[in-house]
């Protein structure tokens, strides 16, 4: 049974992350869009969703089950936004559009690229939800996701989550490609490294400062 609960908070997670690429692509001001996408996360945070961008860091904190706990909530969250980008490509052709010259350039990017690029992604994650989990401070808890959102956007940081809605958006559905899947595996191994920095290199560095 709780397989099954983390698999629909994983799904519900897909959707909000949908839900601020869709603001987000639906936007002319991309700052504007950038800052409006970050309502995604925050839904996630409050209502304790399950999104993997945002549980893979704390991988060495929990027992061996907690990784396939991220599993789950990886396939989630791809049946979320592929669920989501289908039906906002049916009923928003335009963004359809609009997503799949997005994605058409992502695909030009070499493998090593999209990973770096999902390091980066990742850190900004990790900082995001561990400072809303920590963070005794109400609004520096939410200030926390509407800063780190909107800079890995406007950066061309790589998500992997909102990659899945984008590429389930375009005309073809190209979350369902090879090119797709490969596309998505690589800014997931970015994401799951860059999660794993900032946890680790200070946990290494409190060590060092203890011996």
């Amino acid at each position: 049974m709780s397989y099954i609960k983390t698999l629909i908070n994983a799904i519900l997670a897909g959707i909000m992350i949908g839900i601020g690429g869709t603001v987000y692509l639906a936007c002319e001001n991309k700052i504007a869009g950038a800052f409006l996408f970050a309502v995604g996360l925050m839904a996630i945070c409050v209502y304790q969703m399950s999104l993997f961008t945002g549980k893979i860091g704390y991988i060495f904190q929990n027992k061996p089950s907690y990784s396939l706990d991220c599993l789950v909530v990886w396939l989630g969250n791809i049946c979320g936004t592929l669920l989501y980008g289908l039906a906002v490509a049916y009923i928003k052709p335009e963004l359809s559009q609009t997503a799949g010259a997005l994605v058409e350039k992502k695909l030009q990017q070499e493998p090593f690229a999209t990973i770096i690029l999902g390091i980066f992604c990742g850190i900004l994650m990790y900082i995001a939800v561990d400072n809303f989990r920590t963070n005794k401070h109400e609004i520096a808890k939410y200030l926390g996701i509407f800063i780190c959102v909107p800079v890995f956007i406007l950066a061309g940081f790589e998500h992997s989550i909102a990659d899945m809605y984008y590429f389930a958006l375009t005309p073809d559905c190209r979350l369902l490609s090879l090119n797709g899947i490969l596309y998505i595996l690589y800014v997931s191994i970015g994401n799951l490294i860059g999660s794993w920095i900032v946890p680790n290199l200070k946990l290494i560095g409190d060590k060092l400062v203890k011996s």
